[in-house]
């Protein structure tokens, strides 16, 4: 496999990493690619490029997912404390994303989210990967189908677990 840095000289594109999380002081730049709302407003602020967005889902459906189980629980004042954090976490994320950054998103359906709920012109850009790369080939060693599942299953937003539940119904099916 290509990792990143052995990518960088086809394509001469010189990557600098800055210590910490600050973006003060940022090197003159004619982008700065980010993928977490927490940098939108730094960036913005910063002025060392036009800021760039890479968005490859949207952090703020598992909020929503979760504040809306939440409110459908009884013992709701219970987890008020919770709620508070989850709305405050959300205005966070809906505020970053609304800011002046140009949009970058890997799914169609992340693109038509960025329009329709934060009135910004997004981006699509497919992953470039060549074509065929994920089709199986015709002849296998061994019979049967395959489904691999990779990802954190600590971070819900991937719904990692989601995927394994899917799987074990199919296999219950069939």
């Amino acid at each position: 496999p290509l990792s990143l840095h052995d990518a960088l000289p086809i394509f001469q594109v010189p990557l600098k990493r800055l210590p910490g999380r600050s973006c003060r002081n940022l090197p003159p730049a004619d982008l700065c690619l980010f993928e977490r709302p927490r940098f939108a407003r730094p960036l913005c602020r910063a002025g060392g490029g036009i800021p760039v967005h890479f968005c490859q889902g949207f952090e703020g459906t598992d909020i929503e997912n979760r504040i809306s189980a939440i409110r459908s629980q009884q013992g709701l004042l219970r987890r008020l404390p919770e709620l508070w954090n989850l709305w405050r976490r959300k205005r966070q994320i809906d505020r970053a994303y609304r800011l002046p950054t140009a949009k970058v998103t890997v799914h169609h359906h992340l693109q038509d989210l960025m329009e329709s709920r934060f009135g910004q012109t997004a981006y699509f850009v497919p992953y470039g990967l060549p074509e065929g790369v994920f089709t199986p080939p015709r002849r296998r060693r061994y019979d049967g189908q395959t489904i691999l599942v990779v990802g954190p299953t600590d971070t819900g937003w991937k719904r990692v677990g989601d995927a394994l539940e899917a799987i074990r119904l199919l296999k219950e099916a069939y």
